[in-house]
């Protein structure tokens, strides 16, 4: 079972997002904005800040202490109010049934919504995911296609893992060059086993890539 990968963080759409919502209580009107913002603001600073940082700081102390119905209710609030990064610890958690009952799909979606607001963590476990079949079929394309979006972020494990495809062609058109590329990227940042793997290649010729690969 993996761990999360996921940091929860206060992010400043949810800040905006309350005072909007603040807005909308106090009916601040157009001509009272300006007199008005600066109060608004400042009861958001006021009341948000040390609810957040206590939620989250629960969510993550609940988690590391194996609280998982806890977390999980923690976490599932940070979600509703709009935080990335709690979608990811979610998705997670459906995924293997930690605090609440497993559900793949929507463990996927939770998982896919972080990814799609570039949570690496996020987007290299649904690159496992659709690699495997253990959570549901097989799809290299989605696979290549998350692998892809954390490897441009720099994760060494995701340009490893495209790296791999590249050379067989999965999820994408085989392109031995583009391979190595993503390889060579992986290993130096000292991932170890793209280390292993671009030896083989320089000693045995990129043809090494197609028939050593993990997956």
């Amino acid at each position: 079972m993996m761990n999360p990968s996921f940091v929860v963080i206060i992010e400043f759409n949810d800040i905006t997002l309350l005072f909007n919502q603040l807005k909308f209580v106090f009916n601040v009107k157009k001509s009272n904005m300006k007199s008005n913002s600066i109060f608004l603001f400042a009861l958001i600073l006021t009341l948000s800040f040390p609810v957040c940082a206590q939620t989250l700081e629960q969510a993550n102390a609940q988690l590391k202490r194996k609280e998982y119905r806890s977390a999980y209710s923690s976490f599932r609030k940070l979600a509703e109010q709009g935080n990335s990064q709690a979608w990811g610890t979610l998705g997670w958690m459906y995924i293997n049934g930690i605090g609440v009952s497993s559900d793949n799909t929507k463990g996927i979606s939770w998982l896919k919504r972080a990814a799609e607001q570039g949570n690496i963590g996020a987007q290299l476990y649904l690159g496992g995911i659709f690699l495997s079949s253990t959570v549901q079929p097989k799809d290299v394309n989605q696979s290549a296609f998350w692998y892809r979006k954390a490897a441009e972020q720099g994760d060494p494990i995701a340009q490893l893992k495209i790296g791999e495809l590249y050379a067989k062609g999965e999820g994408v058109e085989r392109d031995l060059q583009e391979a190595m590329l993503w390889i060579h990227r992986s290993a130096t940042q000292g991932n170890i086993d793209a280390q292993v793997v671009l030896g083989g290649a320089y000693m045995a010729g990129e043809e090494y890539l197609k028939i050593n690969n993990r997956h």
